[in-house]
């Protein structure tokens, strides 16, 4: 503890770094600012500065941009989170007497142990998301497989799969595909599949607009 005191805090935050690199091996990690029982799959990717808070879990093929923040999430396989969103980020009690964590949370200025939860319901970002740069995803919301949130967005409710939405609030602008199209990849379901048998749909991936016909 004596010697930990005289560590520089730029060496602590490599040495932090280094272990979750170690930890983490098959992912890409350029910030030190994750929690010690983060869950993290296969070739995820975090950015500088990027704050990942405890209990959030990020799937496989998943990124977070620079900056961003997810106070208590779960982000789905193969996802992009573009920088500076706030994923999940924290509530404070509007039905206290005061909404200030001096007067609820740790060291608060009553020296009694905190009364509230900041982080109370976990917001849930499917698979194959794209969340733009600058968005603001509250507690709690749940977006659907496929959908995209335009950049500078404030997401207060519930996005369906594969819709687009944007605004502040947002509101729904429409759907990426037919109900058609979106019917046959909530079937598909490719990213549940491994890497061999994703590999397999090569064929649809490189087909750019026309993937559909190439389903058949």
């Amino acid at each position: 503890m004596f010697f930990n005191f005289f560590i520089p805090d730029f060496l602590k935050e490599y040495i932090y770094l280094t272990k979750l690199k170690m930890k983490f091996r098959s992912c890409k990690i350029y910030s030190f600012r994750i929690a010690k029982n983060v869950e993290m799959g296969k070739s995820v990717i975090i950015m500088n500065n990027a704050v990942v808070h405890k209990n959030c879990k990020i799937s496989d093929y998943s990124y977070i941009n620079s900056n961003t923040f997810l106070g208590y999430a779960e982000i789905g396989k193969f996802s992009s989170v573009g920088c500076n969103c706030q994923i999940g980020v924290p509530i404070h009690p509007s039905n206290y007497i005061s909404t200030s964590p001096f007067t609820y949370g740790p060291n608060n200025l009553f020296d009694v142990p905190s009364f509230y939860e900041e982080f109370q319901t976990k917001t849930i970002i499917g698979n194959d998301c794209w969340i733009g740069s600058n968005v603001v995803i509250m507690q709690g919301v749940r977006i659907g497989d496929g959908a995209i949130v335009g950049a500078g967005s404030v997401v207060t409710k519930d996005v369906p799969p594969y819709s687009v939405v944007a605004g502040i609030p947002s509101k729904f602008i429409k759907l990426r595909f037919n109900q058609e199209k979106i019917d046959a990849l909530m079937d598909l379901k490719w990213w549940e599949k491994d890497i061999e048998k994703i590999k397999e749909y090569k064929h649809l991936f490189i087909s750019g607009d026309k993937w559909y016909f190439n389903m058949k």
